[in-house]
């Protein structure tokens, strides 16, 4: 959870430089507050971390919905918004569950800011990588981050530091293996 939030620490900086650069005679962007986002983020939105416990019915709904394991997304959330709900990535990714513009669209999800509309379309997402990876959580893991694209280019989780760390970190936190070291 550290890296997460250390990373949306970086990204709202990265958001509110672009807002001050983009209005000339506005106010110095106030100074970053180590581990600490509430005062970055009041500055944009009103926007507080979602308790994980008070959100279980949301994720256990959808888990269900979707046949994934309540497990998997409390982590995925954790490890892609640290469970804030207006959390945006210098990337463009949206939300609890960190969906692109593209994805949320294609996923149904009118409002990817709305933390049950954003989990319904990431679980949904999140199942369809699993059904097309055959089950192999590694794999979907690896397209949640990266793209299918990518995974399906290399055939593995791609060998990008970033989407290599974001898998091993969420198989940590489930208990599960880290997979083993490509062959060189």
């Amino acid at each position: 959870m550290e890296e997460s939030l250390r990373k949306q620490t970086e990204s709202v900086a990265r958001q509110i430089e672009a807002i001050h650069t983009l209005q000339p005679g506005a106010a110095p962007p106030p100074p970053l507050a180590p581990r600490s986002l509430r005062p970055v983020l009041s500055t944009l939105r009103p926007c507080d971390p979602i308790s994980p416990g008070s959100f279980d019915p949301q994720i256990r709904a959808e888990a269900d919905r979707q046949g994934v394991a309540p497990e998997l997304l409390r982590a995925v959330i954790s490890a892609e918004s640290a469970f804030l709900p207006c959390a945006v990535s210098d990337k463009g990714a949206m939300g609890l569950m960190q969906l692109m513009p593209g994805t949320a669209a294609a996923m149904g999800v009118s409002d990817p800011l709305d933390p049950d509309d954003n989990l319904r379309g990431g679980v949904r997402y999140l199942g369809q990588l699993l059904e097309r990876y055959g089950g192999d959580l590694r794999l979907a893991l690896g397209a949640y981050n990266a793209g299918p694209a990518l995974v399906d280019k290399f055939g593995d989780i791609p060998p990008i530091p970033e989407t290599q760390n974001y898998v091993r970190e969420i198989l940590k936190k489930l208990a599960i293996p880290p997979p083993a070291a490509p062959k060189p």
